[in-house]
């Protein structure tokens, strides 16, 4: 589990935001540096990011947070790419993606990830054993990736279940992809 919580510092009389994780930690995915069978009490997570976090996202074993200026930060089990960094390693602490810095929305599938750019451009990474990235069955989703398929559309927000997709555009249309095994589509 993770949540974003504001505590205000009396003495800088600043607000600042801070990224509690706890539960398993058994991939790395508490962000502390090393691997534990749990963590039970929620604590302060740090990352190499310089801004506030602005939103975070869970997967089964990973995790992902975009910062107030956009960037993204990604950490825990990287098995099926979904920490978007180009390989499948783990990583042990939050780690910031080298790539595109203008991140408005994030959500977590259990092992993939979906983001939307301020300009409302839908990017995805991670499993795509059921075509939920919205590419081929055969696309490699290491890193994220635009979808050819919304280019044009103005994705407002976005949704992900296990193994399905929905996104809502800016005009009320909603588009789905992904397993459609039990009717989710």
């Amino acid at each position: 589990c993770a949540a974003i919580t504001e505590r205000f510092d009396t003495q800088k009389n600043i607000s600042r935001g801070e990224v509690f994780v706890w539960g398993s930690n058994a991939y790395g995915q508490a962000g502390r540096g090393f691997v534990s069978k749990r963590e039970n009490v929620p604590r302060p997570v740090a990352y190499e990011g310089k801004h506030r976090p602005f939103q975070v996202a869970v997967g089964a074993r990973h995790v992902a947070l975009i910062d107030c200026k956009g960037q993204l930060l990604t950490w825990g089990d990287g098995g099926l790419g979904q920490l978007g960094h180009g390989d499948i390693r783990p990583r042990l602490t939050p780690t910031l993606y080298s790539g595109a810095d203008d991140f408005k929305q994030l959500v977590a599938g259990p092992n993939f990830n979906f983001a939307i750019t301020k300009a409302g451009q839908v990017m995805s990474w991670g499993d795509n054993s059921n075509g939920q990235l919205g590419f081929p069955r055969s696309h490699n989703g290491c890193v994220p990736a635009q979808l050819q398929v919304l280019r044009g559309e103005t994705i407002v927000t976005i949704a992900a279940g296990a193994t399905h997709v929905l996104a809502l555009t800016a005009t009320g249309t909603v588009y789905s992809w992904g397993d459609n095994r039990y009717g989710a589509l």
